[in-house]
């Protein structure tokens, strides 16, 4: 390993580590529901059926929760980070 990859592996892990935070800070502020259906399916690998039967929601509303989270981790996140990942 070279200094210059070093440094880059370093900032790169920085920049991880940046952005898992900022992650963490806009997944707290999710509504309930769409933070646990995030989590059950991303943690967890569960596949949308088997979240619904989990929470006794409908598939489709799973779906929705989904949907939404993802949308608002998009737009807080767009809003945090430019698109080479260098916080604003």
């Amino acid at each position: 390993m070279t200094i210059r990859s070093a440094c880059a592996t370093a900032e790169q892990t920085e920049e991880q580590r940046e952005l898992l935070e900022a992650v963490d800070r806009v997944m707290l502020t999710l509504p309930k529901e769409q933070r646990t259906v995030v989590l059950l399916r991303a943690l967890e690998h569960m596949e949308y059926s088997e979240i619904a039967t989990a929470l006794s929601l409908k598939e489709s509303t799973v779906r929705w929760h989904m949907y939404e989270a993802r949308r608002v981790l998009r737009e807080r996140l767009s809003k945090a980070f430019d698109p080479g990942g260098v916080r604003r």
